[in-house]
């Protein structure tokens, strides 16, 4: 259905944007964070 698809393509956003957030505080636990 169109919901499944909506929810798969929003999960798919929101993990992608985990691991980014994850993958830059790995890389800048010591140094400041210039990205909010």
């Amino acid at each position: 259905e169109m919901g499944l698809g909506l929810r798969a393509g929003l999960a798919i956003v929101a993990i992608a944007l985990l691991l980014d957030r994850l993958s830059r505080g790995a890389l800048q636990r010591h140094s400041p964070s210039k990205m909010v």
